[in-house]
Formats: structure tokens, sequence, C-alpha cells
């Protein structure tokens, strides 16, 4: 399978969280037989090419390019990288309904 890694904001650091659990991902994956391409948004990527497009981290930019490339490709997870200092029971809460305040939101809630 041939997985593309997209992230948020390109401009992270290599010692950044987001990056290392990317990076650590793409290690396990390869092991297990898998292609995971690190996305460089300077060149043309050929977007159909992906198995899965995964993208970490999640803000309004990429809400609007998920929209856009999944006309293109549909095979899309992503992981948004929650930080808050909510409990297990509330995160679960927001992951099922969404969060207009964590801007979580997706076609399949209100």
């Amino acid at each position: 399978m041939k997985i593309a890694f997209i992230l948020s904001n390109s401009v992270l650091s290599p010692s950044n969280g987001i990056t290392s659990q990317a990076k650590t991902w793409k290690k396990g994956l390869e092991q297990l037989g898998h292609e995971v391409v690190l996305i460089d948004m300077w060149h043309k990527n050929d977007w159909k090419s992906f198995d899965i497009l995964h993208f970490y981290g999640f803000s309004i930019y990429m809400r609007d390019f998920i929209i856009g490339v999944s006309k293109i490709n549909a095979n899309i997870i992503v992981s948004p990288i929650l930080d808050p200092n909510y409990s297990i029971r509330r995160l679960k809460l927001y992951s099922n309904w969404g969060s207009k305040k964590l801007n979580l939101t997706n076609p399949y809630h209100g």
C-alpha cells in the first residue's frame, strides 16, 4: 500500500511532536511492507497514486485542502492531534459528535 503523510504545517521543526509521531508511524508502516511518502507541498503531487492520504494536524486551511483533494482521492485519514486538557470521556464525546469550539466538524454531524 502506498500512503501519503501530509503535515498541517510544513515549517514544523524536526523535533516537533507531530513530526516525530509521523516519522514513528512511517517507520512502523514500512516495517509492515507499506510505502510511506512524506509529502513536500513545494512539488506537484499525484494524489491519485496513493492508496491513502493521511493528514496530521488540522486547521481551516487543511479542511479546505482536504475537501478539494477528496474530489481526486477520497481515501483520507485525518489525525487532528489534540492536546487539550480534557478528560478521556470528554475527548471521546467530541470525536463522536464534534466541537465547534475546537473546530472539529465533519459532514456527518451537525
